[in-house]
């Protein structure tokens, strides 16, 4: 395909950094690899590559045509300052002040000691430093250049900084690894960095010890203890390395957005601090800024005079503060509440100046932003919205009240009310957002797609999946006429359309989306990345759910074989898509090789988060299933208890997951035919659910219907039926009549009326639930077949043996389709 943009930067170097030209060109060809499927192309300038045949023309003079031609302008130097390089950068920076556009100029040169420089060279970076108050970065390896040329490369292509992630000790950029973190200087020159990894690799080596001496003496409590302290040791420490990286990376994003202002020596030298590893002298350096800031405001607020000097002054405060609140989040010698709690006051510290001093207002609106968000990544909301309020009050001073920038605070304060579950104060900042974007951006704007999808969200954790599917479909819509098809955000519409066909039991309509999704996200990404590997999971969850089993297990498999190219076999998503071969063997009844997958699962899990996490106890759930199919009921309890006591422990015995393992304990101890403990068991389960989820709940309904099945098979029917309807009562108002889970209670409703002899109202129901049936998971599907079998029960005492024989040939014929000749006998379904 085409590339419709091309992006245009131009190399600048003396020949003494060949080595440095060669390998950024490679990284810049990489990038163009990765751009190309995102419709844009990057052209690389280096002198080599220019016809050196005279034709009349001064070189230099094409040369500079190239640098007034392109986007970025890159200078590199070691120890010398060549005057064409100079010249070249001269050429760059005259033409920005002409334009205002490009090329938007940026200077690196090799960290050197200052004596090592040539004359040119220090006459060069002073000019930079006093008269142009230029931001030029130092790099002492090749991978730091890298770096930070990917980021002022994003910022001016118009990607998003965002888009930068650290991901399994990897940065990537869409997903894509691109470099190591621990090559990077601010992360390897880190000792905090170092010392977390250090512990990492040993914690690795002593676990593999301790658990070969846990093999040989199994009994041993003393070494069993050993092995778990050691597991939790390493997975608190792994969670602190992941968050550390992440500290590291933000920081330095922080510092990325400084290289197109003015900024002060004290800011310069805590950046270099930073860049070289030291981050806590970086915070040493920024600690004397936060002292000039306390002595700035403490004048302020005894005089109430403000000079011009003493504002510029306090600009400047303004800036280092900022800067500090990342470095600060990256000092790992406080602990994390404490490095909130300073980062809050900072931020706190910067508003209070800049209301002194007649902050420019869009500067100021964009701090308050900033607060507002990291507020929000904390969880502490309320202030959070607080300060998105102020935000909005200033933008709409600035540009009115129907401006764009004013709707994305509405926007974010809707994100918040959403994190936070009040799903319809969430609406109405949404539903604010949308109409200023569609006021004064259009329908057709990418910003008005974006509030289209975020009330679609929204209504999907709602549970109205009719509404989130409506306000997906504009999103959608939008972004294929904007974006074109093959567009990462038009296969983000077209996953989260499949994921609420998906919740609304529609999977032949999820599957059509998850393969639109999944089609774009390889001809962009490639074959081989994790996002791809979690789209073919969710299809083969929704050939699982519609008992093609044999698609459901491919799609299964390839996404384990992506997962353990990426992440190896020894991480918890490769344990997962274990655990979902393991249950697609255990539906098919091939329940050996099902014990085999979820023991592999197990294994994994047990090895990198030990036994005590919720991961290891959904193994050992499934476990409990398993047992359950096979009637090894005593199995089946032993493992959902095993279950329980982990979630209990972690948890607490208050939480819907408890409560999930509890429900499955009440249904065995129904199977085995104890109605005393079974009772008991989901009562447990309800009263959670009721009091954490509400009354009003799908799990709550799923512990309605448990109860209603065990008093179904008591016999008391009254009571039976009286827990059905108060289970159809709130599917039928949440998910609504349509649902998979609403058909499966008319289909329990139907049956106990058969069991009582009310026939016509038993046919009634059971011709409810199978009209659904048949139109979300269609006639070949074992639900399906439950529903035919329980019609022709009906029928059969309704004296219909013609219509009984019919519903029941249709039963057994799906149950030969999906079990082959050794299909099981068919029964009523519940």
């Amino acid at each position: 395909m085409q590339a419709s943009r091309v992006f245009k930067i131009f190399l600048a170097s003396s020949n003494e950094l060949e080595n440095d030209r060669d390998t950024f060109g490679n990284f810049v060809r990489r990038l163009n690899a990765i751009y190309k499927k995102r419709d844009t192309s990057i052209e690389l300038f280096e002198w080599e590559d220019y016809d050196a045949a005279y034709n009349g023309c001064d070189k230099q003079g094409e040369y500079d045509v190239e640098v007034r031609a392109s986007d970025m302008f890159i200078a590199l130097f070691f120890k010398k300052a060549g005057k064409y390089t100079i010249h070249e950068f001269d050429v760059a920076t005259e033409e920005f002040r002409q334009t205002g556009v490009k090329p938007k100029t940026y200077v690196y040169c090799r960290d050197i000691p200052k004596e090592d420089r040539s004359e040119e060279l220090v006459k060069f970076q002073e000019r930079l430093n006093d008269e142009l108050h230029y931001f030029w970065m130092t790099y002492n390896s090749k991978d730091s250049l890298r770096f930070h040329f990917m980021m002022q490369f994003l910022l001016v292509e118009n990607s998003r900084l965002d888009d930068l992630k650290v991901e399994n000790d990897n940065i990537t950029l869409f997903g894509t690894p691109i470099m190591r973190m621990e090559g990077l200087s601010f992360a390897s020159g880190n000792p905090d960095f170092q010392r977390m990894s250090r512990r990492l690799t040993n914690l690795s080596a002593l676990i593999e010890s301790t658990r070969l001496r846990a093999d040989k003496y199994p009994e041993d409590k003393d070494i069993l203890d050993d092995l778990q302290r050691l597991l939790d040791e390493r997975n608190a420490l792994r969670e602190e390395f992941d968050r550390q990286e992440s500290f590291l990376l933000n920081a330095a994003k922080r510092i990325a957005l400084l290289q197109k202002e003015q900024i002060t020596d004290r800011m310069r030298r805590a950046i270099n601090s930073f860049n070289s590893g030291d981050v806590h002298e970086a915070n040493a350096i920024l600690d004397e800024a936060e002292r000039d800031a306390d002595c700035n405001l403490k004048n302020f607020l005894m005089n109430k005079e403000v000079t011009e000097h003493s504002r510029q002054s306090a600009i400047q405060s303004i800036k280092e503060l900022l800067l500090k609140t990342s470095t600060l989040m990256a000092d790992s010698s406080f602990t994390i509440k404490d490095r909130i709690d300073k980062v809050a006051g900072l931020y706190d510290k910067a508003d209070t100046i800049a209301k002194e001093v007649e902050y420019d207002l869009e500067d100021y609106a964009n701090m308050l932003l900033d607060y507002a968000g990291f507020l929000h990544e904390y969880g502490r909301f309320d202030a959070s919205i607080a300060i998105y309020s102020r935000a909005i009050v200033l933008y709409e001073e600035l540009f009115g009240k129907d401006h764009p920038t004013t709707a994305t605070s509405y926007n974010n304060i809707g994100i918040v009310y959403d994190d936070k579950g009040l799903y319809l104060l969430a609406l109405e900042y949404y539903q604010r957002a949308l109409a200023i974007r569609e006021l004064a951006l259009g329908i057709e704007h990418p910003d008005t797609a974006e509030t289209y999808n975020n009330i679609g969200v929204l209504y999907d954790n709602m549970g109205d999946y009719p509404r989130a599917q409506e306000y997906y479909q504009k999103a959608l819509f939008i972004r294929k006429k904007l974006l074109g098809e093959e567009h990462p955000d038009t296969a983000i519409s077209y996953n989260n359309i499949g994921v609420t066909y998906d919740n609304m039991g529609n999977y032949f309509h999820a599957l059509q989306y998850y393969n639109k999704a999944v089609a774009i996200q390889i001809k962009i990404l490639g074959e081989t990345n994790l996002d791809i590997a979690t789209t073919f999971n969710n299809i083969g969850l929704a050939y699982d759910n519609m008992c093609d089993y044999t698609q459901a297990l491919e799609y299964y498999q390839r996404s384990l074989a992506i997962i353990k190219d990426i992440l190896g076999e020894e991480h918890p998503d490769t344990a997962g898509s274990y655990n979902n071969i393991g249950s697609i063997y255990n539906k098919i009844g091939n329940y050996e090789v099902a014990l085999k997958y979820y023991l592999k699962s197990l294994a994994i899990l047990k090895r990198v988060f030990g036994e005590d996490h919720r991961d290891t106890a959904g193994v050992y759930n499934n476990l409990g299933l398993l047992f359950n199919e096979k009637g090894d009921y005593p199995q089946a309890l032993n493992f959902f208890e095993k279950a329980a006591s982990i979630k209990e422990r972690i948890l607490g015995k208050e939480h819907p997951n408890t409560a999930g393992s509890l429900n499955n304990i009440g249904m065995v101890y129904g199977h085995m035919g104890n109605y005393t403990p079974a009772l008991e068991f989901h009562r447990k389960a309800l009263a959670i659910r009721e009091k954490v989820q509400g009354k009003e709940h799908p799990d709550t309904a799923t512990s309605y219907s448990s109860i209603g099945v065990i008093y179904d098979e008591l016999g008391d029917y009254s009571n039976a039926l009286n827990y059905y309807q108060k289970a159809l009562a709130i599917r039928e108002s949440i998910l609504g009549d349509k649902h998979i889970d609403t058909a499966r209670t008319y289909n329990n409703i139907g049956v106990l009326y058969n069991e009582i002899g009310d026939h016509h109202n038993a046919l009634n129901y059971l011709q409810k639930a199978l009209t659904i049936k048949e139109q979300i998971l269609g006639e070949c599907h074992l639900d399906t077949a439950g529903t035919y079998y329980n019609i022709s029960l009906v029928y059969d005492n309704l004296g219909e043996q013609l219509l009984a024989a019919e519903y029941h040939q249709k039963a057994q014929s799906i149950l030969s389709q999906v079990f082959g000749d050794d299909y099981p006998k068919t029964q009523n379904t519940k």
